[in-house]
């Protein structure tokens, strides 16, 4: 089912507590959501950017679920506009307490929890109350995570989510723990200072090493992924040993720390583990110089990280994001680079099955020869999206800020 913004005005005698006028109630019929009661027996469900009356879609959402028993994956957001109009209809409860009253209206009377394998949080949908989050869906089967850790802004600060310690009240610790014992994936629009504590905590440490771990952001805080690698007083269970992660080669947390000596942390820490990976890195630490005509990948160094990406011998899925490369070259030039670093790394790292350079995506393919210098390898370009959906990092990561777009 295709997404859609179906929209809706709120008239101001309702925004008082009076009913609106019969002319009223029947132009804002046009705009109503619309009844999904119909759809039954659903395996997914997915409804994003919902805007108008909040409390109706609450509603439809429940008779959904309730006739959805074997639903596996569900996957909500609010239009920023609707929790403005809400904001400013002073419905705060509307927006604010969408996600627990609609698990706890679901659970009435007494409807037994899904058994869902993926919750996507999108924005303003906060699970903040973790008995609530309970009666919607038992926890063991989860295996996905994403939440939308961010606030509300539209004309002002209509949810302003975390408090000035890095705290937001949502139940992160709940997801990373024993009660999520086939959780795979994780990942938070943000990595704050509460996601940061539950990853690192004591419930979280048996799950790690079969986590991937991703976010879009890095530097709202203090908190780094690279601070995952190195071992810390406060933190018992740092170092972190995870399946798949991102890690930022120009903005460490220490500000002395070289990449060379970030990369040497993450092989001595999860060698064992890491079949994914999303690097992201300036063209700066390649020492890149000159036109691709000129040079093409000739002037680009890459042994520094090739060298530490062969000691990893899981790893099968690699991301690379060169923040400058849009900057510094045509989207032609560009495309000649990032092709040209996929073939070099191909080559460098052979237990490498695919690789992303700045948005464009590969399929490594190595063929059969003796040149042990050269080994044979051919790219297939995987363009279509659907080409894309068996390789994990591809679909999860979503640390891909300021990446140029190199497709052709």
């Amino acid at each position: 089912m295709e997404d859609r913004v179906l929209l809706m005005t709120s008239a101001a005698d309702e925004a008082q507590g009076r009913e609106p006028d019969a002319d009223v109630q029947e132009a804002r019929r046009l705009y109503l959501p619309q009844d999904f009661s119909a759809f039954t027996r659903l395996h997914e469900l997915t409804l994003t950017n919902m805007y108008g009356d909040l409390r109706r879609w609450k509603r439809l959402i429940v008779k959904i679920l309730r006739n959805s028993p074997g639903l596996t994956k569900l996957s909500l957001s609010l239009s920023d506009y609707a929790v403005e109009r809400s904001y400013h209809d002073g419905r705060l409860d509307d927006y604010v307490e969408f996600f627990t009253s609609l698990c706890d209206e679901y659970a009435q009377p007494n409807t037994p929890p899904l058994k869902l394998r993926s919750l996507e949080c999108g924005t303003a949908i906060y699970p903040d109350d973790l008995d609530a989050l309970e009666k919607l869906t038992d926890l063991s089967y989860l295996e996905e995570v994403h939440i939308d850790n961010t606030g509300v802004y539209v004309h002002g600060d209509t949810i302003i989510l975390y408090d000035e310690d890095g705290y937001s009240g949502l139940v992160f610790d709940a997801f990373l723990s024993p009660r999520c014992p086939k959780l795979r994936r994780f990942s938070a629009s943000e990595l704050r200072t509460d996601v940061f504590d539950a990853l690192c905590g004591a419930q979280a440490a048996k799950l790690t090493r079969q986590i991937a771990v991703s976010f879009d952001r890095q530097d709202m805080g203090d908190e780094r992924t690279s601070l995952f690698l190195r071992a810390d007083k406060e933190h018992p269970n740092l170092p972190l040993t995870l399946r798949m992660m991102d890690l930022d080669l120009d903005e460490t947390a220490d500000e002395d720390q070289t990449a060379e000596e970030l990369l040497e942390d993450l092989v001595a820490t999860n060698a064992d583990t890491l079949d994914g990976l999303a690097v992201h890195l300036s063209l700066s630490l390649l020492g890149s110089a000159g036109t691709a005509e000129e040079s093409s990948t000739s002037d680009l160094d890459l042994g520094f990280l090739n060298a530490r990406l062969r000691r990893l011998p899981h790893l099968r899925q690699l991301l690379v994001g060169i923040i400058e490369m849009d900057r510094h070259f045509s989207k032609q030039e560009a495309a000649v680079r990032c092709a040209g670093i996929a073939e070099n790394i191909a080559r460098s790292v052979p237990q490498l099955r695919y690789i992303c350079v700045c948005g464009t995506y590969w399929r490594i393919w190595r063929l059969g020869g003796n040149d042990s210098e050269r080994p044979a390898v051919e790219l297939e370009r995987l363009d279509e999206a659907r080409d894309r959906q068996g390789v994990e990092l591809f679909a999860h990561s979503i640390y891909q800020c300021n990446w140029p777009d190199n497709r052709e």
